[in-house]
């Protein structure tokens, strides 16, 4: 067999040099030359040590692996007519395969700046064209002190805001400014040795001055994707920086919008109805307030209630309720003096607050607007003994006589009253026996249905309805000693679970738009307000 290998390989060694009776054409040459190097970088060292890198190019285009490299510099910017006046450098480094690293250690430089630049040829030889000029500062003065802080503000499904300080000059003798950055980001934690292989975010805004905090956006990735990023920063000359830290996420995961500080609470979340900002209790004053907060990267809340008593439900925080047309916000609250009462006030800056409702030795909880805006639902009883019965009512929102919708029976928790989007039905947590399931009930009368079912030790909480109606979204202990955030359909079972930290996830709230989940969460150390995107 090694035989007829041998015979075969020597046949076809021979056959293009075969003619027949008619004459054949000679086999065309090789033509192409090896891609042109675009990634060129220079880094000076002390001593007058100048490192270049680069990835290596192919032989034909990008594929294969090239013969030679032309690397050679200059003190002045090097183009194709001033390449022939340019030194060689002298190496005889072979070129490795397309795509691996290449890195050139060069000596001897004096102070200035030199700029670089390579060829790269094939073994016919066919040249390619000038790589970009890469260029070193050798001298007295340091690089641009490193980014130390660069982390991520907010990212979407397709999006991530990068954060950082700028940093000074670094020099003791008087460096110039920090006039640039280099942001990139891959799918693998970058180095030194695969910076050169990350993508670089083009138009990133010029540096402020240092110590000044700067953001940018990087868009165009792919949803539940792990990217790393890390950057660079450069002086006029370019002197370049060291890499800066490297940070990451994954696009899609929650992100905090609150930040209260520790040992405060932020909870009870509500959509307004455009989606463009969140309603909320917390007690960051000491006391529990109503804010308000634009969705997104770097918003600050704005406090609408002041009042020494508690505009919440102060044991269990109870979800503000815009109206409809976004005017109005209705909230629970003691500072009548006696329990908790309904109130509503105007939702741009929290003024006009105006009693609604109270019921005389029970203080009202929590409250929803209706989809039409003309009603209201809330309950009313003392939720946390365990042993006294809460009742749920409806009223007319532009005030009136409240009439029992679901009763107590004297003895059941009734709680947590949220409306379906076409307004028909209350889904409403019931407790009995240390049983919390999910129930609901038409609007119009009826008999209540059971939806979940559960043993004693599991707690299922704060139903809402996807603004479709077909599911429902609640906070459950149903697989670990967590609480954490699931859907389940308007009809009950088909569960999901959507967080699944080891921490309290609670008070879901589905966003107009069906996109997306506000809950509050104690993952990142306190109680704050999260936001989860969906598929």
């Amino acid at each position: 067999m090694r035989r007829l290998s041998y015979g075969l390989s020597i046949l076809l060694f021979l056959l293009p040099a075969c003619s027949d009776d008619n004459g054949t054409e000679p086999l065309p040459t090789d033509t192409t030359p090896p891609d042109i190097v675009d990634n060129l970088t220079a880094a000076a060292s002390a001593g007058g040590v100048i490192t270049l890198r680069w990835n290596a190019p192919g032989d034909d285009g990008y594929l294969g692996q090239a013969s030679l490299y032309d690397i050679r510099f200059m003190a002045a910017a090097i183009s194709e007519g001033q390449w022939d006046n340019a030194t060689p450098t002298d190496t005889s480094m072979i070129p490795k395969e397309a795509g691996r690293l290449e890195s050139l250690e060069l000596s001897g430089f004096t102070d200035g700046v030199w700029y670089f630049a390579i060829k790269t040829a094939d073994e016919v030889p066919n040249w390619s064209d000038l790589s970009n000029v890469a260029s070193a500062f050798v001298g007295g003065v340091e690089a641009p002190s490193m980014v130390t802080d660069l982390a991520i503000g907010w990212a979407t499904p397709e999006s991530a805001i990068l954060t950082w300080t700028a940093p000074d000059s670094g020099s003791a003798q008087g460096g110039g400014a920090v006039v640039l950055y280099d942001l990139r980001y891959d799918t693998d934690p970058i180095t030194d040795e695969t910076w050169s292989f990350a993508t670089q975010v083009p138009d990133v805004d010029p540096p402020g001055g240092a110590g000044t905090a700067e953001s940018f956006a990087v868009t165009g990735l792919v949803r539940g994707t792990t990217y790393f990023f890390a950057m660079k920063c450069a002086d006029e000359t370019p002197t370049w920086s060291d890499l800066s830290n490297v940070t990451s996420v994954t696009t899609g995961s929650p992100q905090q919008l609150t930040y209260g500080g520790t040992g405060f609470r932020a909870t009870a979340p509500t959509w307004s109805p455009n989606g463009e900002q969140i309603a909320f209790s917390a007690n960051w004053t000491g006391d529990w307030e109503v804010y308000r907060i634009p969705v997104g990267y770097g918003e600050q809340a704005i406090q609408l209630t002041d009042d020494p008593g508690h505009d919440t439900h102060a044991f269990f925080p109870n979800r503000p309720a815009w109206s409809p047309d976004g005017q109005k916000i209705a909230f629970v609250s003691d500072r009548g003096g006696g329990e908790s009462e309904l109130w509503v006030m105007n939702a741009d800056d929290g003024s006009s607050p105006a009693l609604l409702a109270g019921h005389e030795g029970f203080p009202i909880q929590s409250c929803a607007w209706s989809p039409d805006g003309t009603q209201i639902v809330y309950q009313a009883g003392r939720l946390w003994s365990l042993v006294s019965p809460t009742d749920i009512y409806l009223i007319p929102s532009a005030g009136g006589t409240p009439a029992l919708l679901i009763s107590s029976e004297g003895e059941i928790l009734n709680y947590d009253p949220a409306w379906s989007p076409d307004g028909t039905r209350i889904v409403y947590g019931c407790g009995r026996n240390y049983r919390w399931e999910i129930w609901q009930m038409p609007v119009d009368g009826g008999n209540p249905i059971r939806l979940l079912t559960e043993v004693a030790s599991i707690h299922n909480m704060g139903p809402c309805y996807s603004p479709d109606g077909a599911r429902i979204a609640i906070y459950s202990n149903r697989r670990s000693d967590d609480y954490n955030i699931w859907t389940m359909s308007d009809s009950g079972g088909d569960f999901i679970q959507l967080t699944t930290d080891e921490a309290w996830d609670e008070s879901p709230a589905w966003s107009p738009d069906g996109g997306r989940i506000a809950f509050a969460s104690n993952r990142g150390g306190s109680l704050e307000i999260w936001i989860l995107w969906l598929d």
